[in-house]
């Protein structure tokens, strides 16, 4: 009996060995899960620090945003503005050509009518002229 209480006590202290074994091992395990789980915390930290990081620069860029489409907004006045203002000039330049073609025509028409003018007045010259040697031919003849 006692021999089987040796071997049952050995057979305890051998379980108990293995046993602390294990459990030494899932020790060893469970440090290595902690480092793990420290070095994902810091991976976390590190990943919210650059979310805050990118936060930042999407609201700098959501005020560049702004500023840009107040810029736009100006220059879509000034094209609106000089739109306005290229009507009107082509507008004058249109009636200035006009002018130009009217003024033209005018000028034609003087030019035509003064050689007229000049035609007639040459004519009415040799008439006086052909109208004065028959006036002194008559008064020879009278006298």
């Amino acid at each position: 009996m006692e021999l089987e209480l040796k071997n049952m006590l050995n057979q305890i202290i051998d379980n108990q060995k293995i046993t602390n074994e294990r459990i030494s091992g899932i020790d060893e395990k469970l440090a290595v899960q902690d480092e793990r789980m420290t070095g994902l915390e810091e991976k976390m930290t590190g990943i919210e620090e650059r979310m805050t990081g990118l936060e930042e620069r999407m609201t700098g860029i959501e005020e560049r945003m702004t500023g840009i489409e107040e810029r736009i907004t100006g220059i879509e006045r000034l094209v609106n503005d000089i739109a306005e203002q290229t009507a009107g000039l082509i507008e004058f330049r249109t009636e200035m050509i006009e002018f130009r073609s009217d003024m033209a025509i005018f000028k034609q028409r003087s030019e035509i009518s003064l050689g007229e003018i000049n035609e007639k007045l040459s004519d009415i010259e040799i008439i006086t002229a052909s109208n004065w040697k028959d006036m002194a031919k008559l008064r020879a003849a009278r006298c």
